[in-house]
């Protein structure tokens, strides 16, 4: 990541991508513990020091399903040609755990430097930084990673293996010993329901356990002398006894999360919980099994992040669904002093339609807690609201779960009931497959296919609203793709188009309060935030990772400029946007909410039939040139192009921009007291007192200068500016001045802009 000396030209930028679908000829990718071992030359043998097949075919800029094609037709080794781009790279693409996780930066080393790191969907920076410094290992793990160490010391016996061999075996021993020992406090999970099934420890009886297992003494310089020993051994000809990949991952993850623990001289301590679970399992023979493990859980992202913000030159932090700010900020304990919470890039009165609906059909309360799931009534009513909307929604519709339980509760219900067959005569049906993967990928291509097969058979808008032939037999007009929030169809994927002209989010997405991690986090929110303000209680917490995880979801469908959708929340609890602040900032003006789902239909139909008219499907429209960023940056807190106003409220607001997408006479008007300032010198006072960012009082008073009119208003009548203000919500600006102009009986273009009256 850190900009070297590169051969390319002065105007070039050579570009590395590095990923986990970087693929060995040999078959198998290996673990961040196997990458330190094979680093060297002769660790692989698809490993070519001077890649000259792979350099002659590979383009400046490549794919990396494209270069593991071509690493494989040249048997040479597409993960080590990357790694060593790496030194002369100017931009490196890779998975953020990949700079995240310190044991997968050093493996393939990657150095922060003076770099600047871009961390794109951020929102799981916090889950990733945790699970960074945490570890989960069973009885068995242990016991076969001391046996491969027992097998490489004895194989070695005349040779004398380096003593970090010893130092760490005997380490993996203690910790063995100890959790045998202590996994018998455990009671019997048969008698008493799992999630009593631990035993936690304290955070002193915790530093005691690592200083009794050498966990203290053993560093990484010990596991440095056993990759160095390893790679030799690999570069060496002939039969040899390796550690296996197990055992170098389980020293590894103990070694790394001890030394978090006791970095300066234990300071993170308590942000770690150890303890010992037992839980019962089925196993494919329906048997049933005990699992029991040794957890150290981080409880703090900032254990992890407070290093790679120390040394990085700056940290790049960008999501849709990074609000509230402060709490993230605080959660990976760096201020971030430079914010920006943007709006969206659509016009969002014409092109999103978003409701919060109550009631389902047959006025059931569609509230998503699991004692309504289990309820015939709520599993009936979802289903008959689905095939509503399936009839007037183009396209493909997303339809979101809080879990794979419920999914699979519906869809049983709804093919026993007859609903799904109803379903499929007007949209092909999906499901979200629960272990993802190739499977998953399949299963989006076959989607994308259907929709993409009726948006060419269906063109014109008369063809897609309403899913009835002219004999009024059912035809279908899309797919219809189940999946659950926090799965991998609501992270990062791009529904745009017909693709998904609707998100159905049932529910609110709050994780597993009788999750014992769950539990466990909110007690130690509760405990750190009194004594530090920037974090927030366990509930707020909790309430968090839920509407993250909708908010997330929600933004699947909405992909470009000239995209269009509707969102829904099915789920009671936004009764009264009673969660309005927990939404994306870009939704919270527009929500409406609707008693019964029947209430919404006909403005589906009229919505959809418009934007089928007025958007249609076609790639995206240039984007406008770039506003001059100032010399000096400032944090921008602006809040939404939108003004707001009662019948009955007093006009105290001002009305500093009302620029939308560059459009040409955007004007910055200045509302005080029912008096329209027409002196532009008191305009410009105004400006420079309520000015907000991103502009500055000097920036605002030349948008001034170029958008207000060249001459001087007629003194302003109360009537006509109170008519002015009843304009409720305006997110238009052409409107906005047209209407003002209008009332003004002054001239005005059709682009907004007033006419000289000479």
């Amino acid at each position: 990541m850190e900009p070297a000396p590169s051969p390319a030209a002065p105007d070039e930028t050579s570009v590395l991508i590095m990923g986990h679908r970087v693929a060995f000829p040999g078959g198998k990718t290996p673990f961040p513990a196997q990458l330190a071992v094979m680093s060297n030359e002769g660790g692989c043998p698809y490993n070519q020091t001077s890649f000259i097949s792979l350099r002659a075919r590979a383009p400046q800029v490549w794919d990396i399903e494209d270069i593991t094609k071509e690493a494989s037709m040249c048997d040479e080794c597409a993960y080590f040609f990357s790694k060593s781009e790496l030194e002369t790279a100017h931009i490196v693409f890779c998975p953020y755990n990949y700079v995240l996780d310190p044991s997968i930066r050093k493996a393939v080393g990657i150095n922060l430097h003076n770099s600047i790191v871009v961390l794109d969907e951020a929102h799981n920076v916090e889950d990733t930084c945790r699970s960074g410094a945490s570890l989960e290992i069973t009885e068995h793990m242990l016991a076969s990673s001391v046996k491969s160490f027992d097998d490489v010391i004895w194989q070695e016996s005349d040779n004398q293996p380096p003593n970090g061999y010893d130092a760490v075996r005997h380490m993996l021993s203690s910790v063995e010993a100890w959790f045998k020992t202590n996994a018998e406090l455990v009671r019997d999970p048969k008698d008493i329901d799992d999630d009593d099934c631990y035993v936690l420890w304290s955070t002193e009886d915790t530093m005691e356990m690592l200083r009794d297992c050498k966990l203290m003494q053993v560093c990484n310089a010990d596991m440095e002398e056993i990759y160095q020993h390893e790679q030799m051994k690999l570069a060496s000809p002939g039969k040899k006894v390796l550690l296996s990949t197990r055992a170098l991952n389980t020293a590894s993850r103990l070694i790394s999360v001890a030394t978090y623990m006791a970095l300066d001289n234990g300071k993170n301590a308590d942000d770690f919980k150890l303890l010992i679970t037992k839980k019962m399992r089925i196993n494919d023979k329906n048997e049933e099994v005990i699992d029991t493990q040794l957890c150290i859980w981080c409880l703090s992202a900032a254990v992890v992040f407070s290093s790679l913000a120390f040394e990085a030159h700056s940290v790049i932090l960008a999501s849709g669904t990074l609000s509230p700010m402060d709490s993230f900020a605080g959660e990976l304990s760096v201020d971030f002093p430079i914010r920006l919470e943007a709006n969206h890039v659509v016009n969002m009165r014409k092109q999103v339609f978003i409701g919060a609906i109550l009631n389902g059909p047959g006025n059931v309360d569609l509230i998503s807690t699991y004692k309504n799931q289990q309820k015939f009534q709520y599993q009936d009513s979802m289903g008959f609201l689905l095939l509503q909307y399936a009839q007037v929604i183009p396209g493909g519709i997303l339809m979101f779960f809080p879990s794979y339980a419920l999914m699979g509760i519906l869809k049983a219900r709804w093919q026993r009931t007859g609903i799904w067959d109803k379903l499929e005569k007007h949209k092909q049906m999906f499901c979200e497959p629960r272990l993802g993967g190739k499977d998953f990928d399949a299963l989006l291509d076959q989607y994308k296919a259907v929709i993409a097969a009726h948006s060419s058979a269906h063109s014109t808008p008369s063809g897609w609203v309403g899913s009835r032939s002219a004999d009024d037999e059912p035809n279908q007009t899309g797919a219809i793709f189940l999946a659950v929030y926090r799965g991998k169809a609501s992270e990062g994927i791009d529904f745009s188009d017909d693709n998904a002209r609707a998100v159905l989010a049932v529910g609110i997405p709050f994780p597993n309060f009788k999750d014992l991690q769950v539990s466990l986090k909110r007690e130690y929110q509760d405990h750190k935030s009194r004594v530090n303000r920037k974090l927030v209680n366990g509930s707020w917490w909790y309430k968090l990772q839920a509407f993250r995880a909708l908010n997330q979801a929600l933004g699947r469908c909405i992909r470009h400029r000239r995209d269009y959708g509707a969102v829904i929340l099915i789920d009671s609890r936004h009764r009264g946007n009673s969660h309005g602040n927990s939404l994306s900032k870009w939704m919270r003006p527009h929500v409406q909410e609707f008693r019964s789902s029947e209430d919404c239909n006909p403005l589906f139909a009229e919505f959809f039939q418009r934007n089928q008219v007025e958007m249609p499907m076609a790639a995206p429209a240039p984007e406008p040139e770039p506003a001059p960023v100032p010399s000096t940056p400032t944090p921008v807190t602006s809040g939404p192009i939108v003004l707001e106003y009662e019948d009955d409220t007093p006009i105290k607001k001002l009305v500093h921009d009302l620029r939308h997408e560059h459009v040409p006479g955007a004007a910055a008007l200045s509302i005080d007291g029912g008096v329209f300032v027409s002196q532009r010198q008191q305009v410009f006072q105004e400006l420079g007192e309520f000015a907000r960012d991103p502009f500055t009082a000097d920036e605002a008073k030349q948008e001034a200068i170029r958008v207000l009119p060249k001459h001087e208003p007629v003194e302003n009548r109360r009537a006509e500016l109170a008519a002015l203000t009843r304009v409720r919500r305006v997110d238009d600006p052409v409107q906005f001045v047209g209407k003002y102009f209008e009332l003004r009986q002054l001239p005005f273009n059709s682009d907004g802009c007033p006419r000289r009256c000479d």
